[in-house]
């Protein structure tokens, strides 16, 4: 991640195959984007999303992807991950036994907002991310069933 350590940009790309790796290499990458930018403490919401981005990618576009993580604001991040798919994620039903399923659940819980672009070829899912220390006591469990 070369850059002018007077001016430090507001955003990163990588591009990840679609193996298993992937969702940690995303985080890591995210974690160094973060730690540039100084906002590594209480980012646990941030590299949740990114893992949940990036392993939707993998499971359902099953391509190659970019993630791209931009800095929006003074504790908000934006993570978009650009696949070859143009099938739009959807809610899947889940039992207390599925493995998966509860990925866009989670994103609106941590995410400020999320949204599906599409383009030539495929489409970008995005989420907005604060960073900091999040009130848990106002999280509601009942909206995320069966975790």
């Amino acid at each position: 991640m070369a850059r002018d350590r007077t001016t430090p940009e507001r955003s990163g790309d990588l591009v990840l195959p679609a193996t298993a790796t992937s969702p940690s290499r995303a985080r890591a990458f995210v974690g160094e984007w973060l730690t540039a930018w100084g906002l590594a403490d209480d980012v646990h919401d941030v590299l949740l999303a990114v893992s949940e981005l990036v392993t939707n990618g993998l499971l359902h576009a099953r391509t190659t992807m970019t993630l791209r993580v931009l800095r929006t604001g003074s504790d908000t991040v934006r993570l978009e991950v650009s696949d070859g798919s143009v099938a739009p994620p959807r809610g899947r039903r889940f039992t207390v036994e599925s493995g998966t399923g509860r990925g866009l659940r989670l994103l609106d819980s941590i995410a400020e907002e999320w949204g599906v672009s599409t383009h030539d070829g495929g489409k970008t899912v995005w989420c907005v991310v604060r960073t900091g220390a999040r009130d848990y006591a106002e999280f509601d469990v009942d909206a995320v069933e069966a975790l």
